[in-house]
């Protein structure tokens, strides 16, 4: 309260008039503005050099595993921007499907029909990650160093946020969380992953829902038990929208309402009605949230393929082994990597069960001495495992197909045990003596900076595809142990010193099929045929389920020259997963390389039937068909083809080289030239085309989670021997 005026004191009796003032009554509370400010910006900008440099080396990488599918390849992110493709029609169309579903199973209406092949960019409904892939195509292009940084600057705000968070809710040691939280190993999978920016995205706008929820929970029942303050309901409604859109960035943040019921307890001891009226709505969002991506799961994102889970008791095991699992990763990240092996639960042991009766009793003992520390245990581990829950296995997730656990599920439950081991090491530090809160202070500095060096280092394994695979290959292997072998392993490889190379003896120790997929794609590309040979061998006898494995290695048979048993491999594939494009037309473009015209023939009269809307489809189908001496049958389908594409320049020579062709024929035996009719709806695609050899064009390979199938025999013309 300001001191009127007429009441204010004067100078001090000892300063005579006309003696300099000191410089900082220059300018009144000048000093008590900076010394207020400064030390946050500091621990601010602390925050943000860190996050910075941590995550450096992969701002110099490249694409990485399924980036194709979130950027490189994706056309709603390459497009102009349309609000209806990325936000309506996905949800439309789901409501539609599942409506259909419903109505049949209960008797009314036709079946729904088959899944269609899903492009590049629709296998789940995100729309605020799509709009944020489409924003940064458009600023920053093919040069993934652009969305690096965002990736690491919206994981240093999400740290800063959690600092506000612990503000708010009046728990000390906020600022350490976030340094916890910003060079943490766990986070890199999130960070230097360009396809993780639904992660990165998603946490800052739960962290505001939550900041601003408890923000209204003070308003509205006081922060100690205090009357109702004015205006609750503006934190509660930025709240409210901040949840939205941290479900439209990914909705691995669903279970944020009941997570805030816990918080409603932990604060007061109790839930009463008037937090559960307040909370529903936010249950509402999740559910309604929740059935859509379910329905994208397993409509799209899995489709028609089987994921091998097991029953109930296989899935409550998988829950019991992830639990602690990624609580010791958490305080303990050592040997992190970017696919972890898949532990044998198809058959559960009864060992895969014993973590349940341990957290049981833990559990009671934190509720018994709920009144003291208990609490806020409950409340942390509570938080971290109602955020994992939607991925511990009771629900079918597309990533299950390639393990059942990764470092990218917990980025936003491990803030929950990182915001409790911050709290107690400030609470702890705040009861030592000066001296001791130094050495305290010491301690935890060595901390940080360990993990910073940790998260640094691992962040060059994701700075490309070979050093990444690499990586994960040698933390699957394991020492050979044949008594015939001689080979010596030096760094984790069989071979000589300074030399590197595939012992046979590792074929049965290497167990990651997704990392010899990918590392074998990446030596196919760079034409070393005979180590992506090795690594496409390796992940079929790993998965011999798949329909990619079979398709691969199909290519790498084919390099060989081995057609027939490429041809039994894409055989595999096209059967396995028919209503993938790629398999059958690299299934029938083989075909027609190695002279089974027929067999190609059926095989894109197949595919038509499924996709009769593909006009490079009909094209290929032309091509077999004038390759067998149909020459009409050809003509008709290219012309169908450009009834469905007028502007199909390739259609269109193939059509001008077949009518050459039958001109010259019917004019040699005398007979009268077929009239050269448009085909209907395409006018301008039927004007006279300067021919050339017959050729095929290849179909754009369709979306599969993991490595898109290789193009392989479709990529090349057939005129060129395999």
């Amino acid at each position: 309260m300001s001191v009127p005026s007429r009441h204010r004191p004067g100078p001090p009796a000892d300063v005579r008039p006309g003696t300099p003032r000191p410089l900082r009554s220059a300018a009144p509370g000048g000093d008590a503005v900076l010394d207020r400010w400064l030390p946050p910006l500091l621990k601010v900008l602390a925050v943000v050099l860190l996050c910075g440099w941590c995550y450096s080396p992969a701002t110099k990488g490249t694409w990485l595993w399924d980036d194709d599918q979130a950027v490189t390849q994706n056309p709603i992110a390459q497009g102009p921007f349309s609000f209806r493709k990325i936000w309506v029609s996905p949800v439309g169309d789901a409501f539609r499907a599942m409506t259909t579903q419903v109505l049949h199973k209960l008797g009314y209406g036709p079946p729904p029909p088959p899944p269609a092949p899903v492009a590049f960019g629709e296998a789940d409904y995100w729309p605020l990650t799509q709009t944020g892939f489409w924003t940064e195509w458009h600023l920053f292009g093919p040069d993934s160093a652009g969305y690096h940084v965002v990736n690491t600057a919206l994981h240093a705000v999400g740290a800063l946020l959690l600092w506000r968070l612990m503000t708010v809710m009046r728990l000390p040691g906020g600022w350490f969380a976030a340094l916890l939280f910003a060079v943490h190993p766990l986070a890199v999978e999130s960070v230097t992953w360009v396809s993780e920016l639904k992660n990165v995205l998603s946490l800052p706008f739960m962290l505001l829902a939550a900041i601003h929820f408890v923000r209204a929970d003070d308003r509205v029942t006081g922060a100690d038990g205090a009357a109702a303050r004015p205006g609750w309901w503006v934190d509660y409604a930025i709240s409210l929208v901040c949840f939205l859109m941290a479900m439209f960035a990914k909705t691995s943040v669903v279970m944020l309402p009941p997570a805030l019921l816990l918080y409603v307890w932990w604060k007061r001891n109790w839930i009463g009605l008037a937090d559960l009226v307040r909370t529903a709505p936010y249950f509402l969002i999740s559910l309604v949230y929740g059935l859509i991506t379910i329905y994208f799961q397993h409509g799209r994102a899995i489709g028609t393929e089987t994921i091998l889970v097991g029953g109930f008791w296989s899935r409550l095991a998988m829950a019991s082994l992830a639990v602690p699992f990624y609580l010791g990763k958490v305080f303990l990240p050592y040997g992190l990597m970017p696919i972890y092996p898949r532990w044998e639960i198809d058959v559960p042991k009864l060992w895969h069960f014993l973590p349940l009766p341990v957290f049981a009793g833990l559990a009671a003992w934190c509720w018994v001495n709920r009144q003291t520390w208990g609490r806020h245990v409950l409340f942390a581990i509570g938080f971290f495992v109602l955020m994992l829950l939607p991925i511990l296995g009771f629900i079918t997730i597309s990533y299950m197909r390639i393990t059942w656990v990764a470092d990218h599920f917990v980025y936003a439950p491990m803030i929950g045990p990182l915001m409790l081991a911050a709290a107690a090491a400030a609470a702890w530090a705040q009861r030592l003596e000066p001296r001791d809160r130094l050495v305290a202070a010491g301690g935890a500095a060595a901390l940080v900076g360990i993990l910073a060096i940790g998260s640094f280092r691992y962040s060059f394994a994701w700075s490309d595809e070979e050093p990444m695979w690499t990586y994960t290959l040698l933390r699957h292997a394991v020492p050979c142990r044949q008594a015939d072998c001689t080979e010596p392993r030096v760094n984790g490889w069989w071979g000589s010193r300074g030399t590197r190379h595939y012992h046979p003896c590792r074929l049965t120790h290497c167990g990651c099929w997704q990392a010899n997929s990918r590392l074998g794609a990446r030596k196919y590309s760079q034409g070393k045929l005979d180590e992506a040979f090795f690594h496409f061998s390796e992940s079929t006898r790993l998965r011999p389920d798949l329909a990619e494995t079979h398709n691969n290695y199909g290519n790498a048979l084919a390099s060989k020259g081995r057609i027939d048993e490429a041809l039994a491999e894409f055989r595999k594939a096209a059967e396995i997963q028919p209503q993938i494009m790629v398999f059958q037309n690299n299934l029938a473009m083989t075909c027609m390389q190695s002279g089974r015209v027929e067999e190609a023939k059926q095989v894109f009269a197949k595919m038509l039937a499924q996709w009769p809307q593909d006009p490079t489809l009909h094209n290929n189908y032309a091509f077999a068909l004038h390759r067998t001496g149909d020459a009409q049958g050809a003509i008709a389908s290219l012309q169908r083809a450009l009834s469905i594409k007028p502007d199909y320049e390739e259609a269109k020579k193939n059509l001008a080289t077949i009518r050459e062709e039958l001109a010259k024929t019917q004019s040699a035996v005398g007979l009268p030239l077929p009239a050269a009719r448009p085909e209907a709806g395409a006018p301008a695609a039927e004007r006279p085309t300067q021919g050339g050899p017959v050729s095929p064009t290849m179909a754009p390979p369709s979306p599969t989670l993991g490595p898109p199938p290789l193009p392989g025999a479709t990529s090349l013309p057939l005129s060129t021997p395999r």
